[in-house]
């Protein structure tokens, strides 16, 4: 792996890392507001960062991923595992997407 292509596999991994404990940062002060007000608009967003979490955890994943060298198996490297993670979050968020408060 060059420098640059290293440079930026840190520079990305520290970015998800930083998502990943800003999610739980969030996470944790949202979990105390519901527990303290028994608010279901904040529980709501609470489920809402806990997929932003998830999302954040596939990035790592991704970009932890992609970084690996070449190897006998992946000549020319990992580097589709980043698109694979961006896949997943697509579908992540379809899910709270497809359904309507109205449906039964």
């Amino acid at each position: 792996m060059d420098h640059t292509a290293d440079q930026r596999a840190r520079l990305t991994r520290s970015a998800a890392l930083a998502s990943i404990a800003l999610a739980l940062a969030l996470g944790g002060l949202k979990g105390w507001a519901v527990w303290r007000t028994g608010s279901t608009a904040m529980l709501g967003s609470l489920a809402d960062t806990a997929l932003d979490l998830v999302a954040s955890l596939a990035t790592l994943a991704g970009v932890w991923v992609a970084s690996q060298p070449a190897d006998e198996s992946h000549r020319f490297g990992h580097g589709k595992a980043e698109a694979l993670s961006a896949m997943f979050q697509v579908i992540l968020m379809c899910f709270p997407a497809g359904r309507s408060p109205s449906a039964p």
